[in-house]
This record gives C-alpha cells, sequence and structure tokens, in this order.
C-alpha cells in the first residue's frame, strides 16, 4: 500500500505542542514527555497525519523487544493515544493510529497482549472498580462460557437418552 505524504506538522513538533500546550501535572508531564521520547526518537520526522497503526504497532514491539517493561509500553500506548487526541482536537490529524491499541505482551508470555480497558491500572481503580467497558466485556465473556458449557450438557443429555432408547 502506498504512503501518501501529507502537509503538515511532524510527530516531534505535535508531540512538542501537546506538552507545552496540554494541561499536565508535573508528574504527568514528566511521565508523557519520557513515553513520547521514544516515539519522536523512531517517528519524529514523520508527519503527524501519516503514521499508521502498522507503524505504531512495530515501534512498541521494538521496544518490548528491547527489553522495555510493560508498565513503559503501556505509558507508551498511552501517550500515543493522548497525543492523537490532542492533535485531532487540533486540527493536526484526522484520525489516530491508536485506536484500539494495546501495549504488546511481554516477550515469552503465552498470554496475548490485553486490550487497554483489561490491562492493569486502566479503568480499574480500588475504589471504582472496573471501566464500563471491561465490565461489558467480562460479562460477555461469563455468558459465552455458561452458553458452552449449557449446550454441552444439552448435547450429554440428549446422547445419553439416544443411547437408552436405542437399547
Amino acid at each position: 500500500m502506498a504512503h501518501i505524504e501529507h502537509e503538515g506538522p511532524s510527530v516531534a513538533a505535535a508531540a512538542a505542542a501537546f506538552l507545552r500546550d496540554g494541561d499536565h501535572g508535573r508528574e504527568e508531564l514528566r511521565a508523557r514527555r519520557s513515553a513520547l521520547s521514544h516515539v519522536t526518537a523512531e517517528l519524529g520526522d514523520i508527519a503527524i497525519d501519516d503514521v499508521r497503526p502498522a507503524e505504531v504497532r512495530a515501534l512498541l514491539d521494538r521496544l518490548r523487544d528491547a527489553g522495555l517493561p510493560p508498565a513503559r509500553l503501556a505509558a507508551v500506548a498511552d501517550a500515543v493515544r493522548a497525543l492523537y487526541a490532542y492533535a485531532i482536537d487540533h486540527g493536526l490529524a484526522r484520525t489516530s493510529p491508536a485506536m484500539g491499541l494495546s501495549a504488546p505482551a511481554a516477550e515469552g508470555s503465552r498470554a496475548r497482549a490485553r486490550p487497554r480497558d483489561d490491562a492493569p491500572g486502566d479503568g480499574e481503580d480500588e475504589d471504582q472498580g472496573p471501566s464500563p467497558t471491561t465490565a461489558i466485556l467480562q460479562l460477555g465473556n461469563r455468558v459465552a462460557t455458561w452458553t458452552v458449557t449449557l449446550l454441552l450438557l444439552a448435547l450429554v443429555v440428549l446422547v445419553v437418552e439416544l443411547t437408552i432408547a436405542l437399547r
């Protein structure tokens, strides 16, 4: 697929504006600046509207492969989402390549990367419980599990009844 170049600010320029103009607390600003340093180091020269989801995913995969801890990967993914929310709100980008983005699972882990709303610390506070999205996903998982269990039980009952009827 051709990568069409657009005019507009680079990722680095948009990140600088986001960090300068955003309403960040001191610690949040430090954490966002640190997380975005990974993004600007690799994608900084690209126009912000030209970055594609595959490029962001590849960046996160490279950071994981380089040994970045899962919490830092999640911070980078969150920073990319926040950067693109700012960029879209300020007319710097039309879409976000971070839609549905999740930090990759740790190398060697059998667990798949979890969706953002299911990641530890995202949407779950000790006081508030799970986010609405997480709660719905968990409910859907439980409903599917029970449905499959009941269908298998009905199948076993049917097989037993047929076995008895055919004797």
